[in-house]
């Protein structure tokens, strides 16, 4: 069949929710005479499923429909927030995947202090190269938020270092709060 014949729309839907359920995207793509779902999951190849028939019709759905149910099923990400309840040097803030929506940090020390985002399930070792590094000013505080979200495939982990480009973990100077789903 000549593709270009084809008139058809397609739609990416992604969410964080399809995090949680291990689904990485979902493809809906509408040909005039079926409709096709596609998803693909962390651990298994691309799944296939024709919709012929819709919940009892033989009625194709439309796109949009198709859109709308799989939005239900998703729904809207959870956010969970993780606080500090002491002066830390580091903070697991998600010991799997996910994304870092927002994050703040206060700088309790008398120096400036460079703070670290790891993507890892635990503290690394000095020496690790961080994702991204920011300075928070002596007795400062810094909020970045991050929108969507930056996606951490590990683990998200912040810590306090006295080096930008890779870990020194500083002592137990910064109070945390994140944002993650």
């Amino acid at each position: 069949m000549d593709v270009s014949t084809l008139n058809h729309k397609i739609a990416i839907i992604t969410s964080a929710k399809l995090i949680e359920l291990e689904i990485v995207d979902w493809i809906v793509v509408d040909y005039p005479t079926q409709t096709i779902a596609l998803w693909r999951g962390k651990q298994h190849d691309i799944l296939y499923k024709q919709i012929n028939a819709y919940n009892g019709s033989t009625t194709l759905p439309s796109f949009d429909s198709i859109v709308a149910d799989i939005q239900k099923l998703v729904g809207e990400p959870t956010t969970y927030d993780v606080t500090s309840t002491a002066l830390e040097a580091s903070r697991v803030i998600k010991a799997t995947p996910g994304y870092l929506t927002n994050i703040t940090v206060y700088n309790d020390s008398a120096s400036a202090v460079y703070f670290q985002l790891h993507d890892a399930t635990a503290l690394p070792a000095n020496g690790a190269v961080p994702v991204f590094s920011f300075l928070v000013a002596t007795k400062g505080t810094v909020n970045l938020p991050l929108g969507d979200g930056l996606s951490f495939s590990k683990g998200i982990v912040v810590a306090g270092s006295s080096t930008a480009a890779t870990l020194t973990v500083a002592g137990s100077i910064a109070w945390f709060m994140a944002s993650y789903i």
